[in-house]
């Protein structure tokens, strides 16, 4: 498949940042959120400049006193930034690596209804949003789970190819069930009563769906045209959350020759980019280093991706 190569940069929604002992202290003091400009001083403030709303920090990357902070803006005083510790959740759900923790963390986050998680293939991304939302339907947090994927055949839409809508959904589908297949051997799975309420459906058939007090995934967002991206957004009524999951830097190729999609022109870039400043959207670009599938897999994107 080929991978066009970005002309724009992809906001990746969290940045890395050394601090001193000092500093890290502040952080591990309480719980509390705290004031960036009442905390910080001196040339390490300029490091805490421009924070988008809900992007991440981390704090001494690869040492021993890695932290991972929260950007937050005070509602009443939208000039106020708070910096929160967030810390791993004890559940059967478990982060490898410090992008998987901010992902799980803004997943979880109800004040958070709009999530981007864009990453290599093995990174987690899909399985990470799945098994949020069914921790999250078994709480109660919504009423049920929608799951939704671009069906692409050649270019072509789902009722040209032949066989049942059953037959003809089934390969796309299949990534979809394998992963929450996968989850319920590390025990996230819903409840029997539940399991009716998580649906998996081609994304033309979400579109005209009524997405109230629903956690909705998109998967392979990255092959949705940023009209498609917006109209799927805008639906999302009181109380939903909506996920969208993918790899921007593979847009199926029929997409390519046929609509222009490219690695930064797709829906998935055209909002997590264009929503950066939003309070109510959180963006997790996941590297190719935090690639968990496999030994092989990791090697294979590390090799053949080097400049991507």
């Amino acid at each position: 498949m080929t991978r066009s190569k970005p002309t724009i940069e992809i906001y990746r929604g969290w940045r890395e940042i050394a601090v001193s002992d000092e500093h890290l202290a502040v952080f591990c003091e309480g719980k509390d959120p705290i004031s960036l400009e009442d905390k910080m001083e001196g040339d390490i403030l300029g490091e805490f400049q421009d924070l988008n709303p809900n992007e991440y920090i981390l704090l001494n990357p690869d040492s021993e006193k890695e932290v991972i902070v929260k950007a937050t803006y005070n509602p009443e005083n939208q000039s106020e930034c708070l910096l929160s510790r967030i810390s791993p959740k004890g559940t059967n759900l478990k982060a490898r690596n410090p992008r998987q923790e901010m992902l799980l963390d803004a997943l979880r986050d109800e004040d958070i209804p709009l999530v981007f998680a864009l990453g290599y293939a093995g990174t987690g991304k899909t399985f990470l949003g799945i098994g949020a939302g069914i921790q999250q339907i078994t709480k109660k947090h919504y009423d049920k789970i929608l799951i939704g994927r671009p069906v692409i055949f050649n270019g072509e839409n789902l009722g040209a190819l032949p066989g049942s809508e059953e037959e003809k959904l089934k390969p796309w589908l299949l990534p979809i069930y394998d992963n929450i297949e996968s989850l319920k051997r590390i025990k996230v799975k819903a409840a029997k009563k539940d399991e009716e309420k998580i649906e998996v459906q081609d994304l033309a058939k979400l579109q005209g769906r009524n997405l109230a007090n629903s956690y909705v995934l998109i998967d392979e967002a990255q092959n949705t045209s940023p009209q498609q991206a917006e109209m799927q957004a805008t639906r999302v009524g009181e109380g939903s959350k909506l996920v969208m999951t993918g790899d921007p830097y593979q847009v199926d190729p029929s997409l390519q020759n046929r609509m222009g999609l490219n690695t930064t022109n797709n829906g998935l870039v055209y909002l997590s980019n264009g929503l950066q400043e939003s309070i109510y959207t959180a963006t997790i670009k996941l590297r190719k280093e935090d690639v968990e599938r496999s030994d092989l897999v990791r090697d294979i994107i590390r090799l053949l991706h080097e400049k991507d």
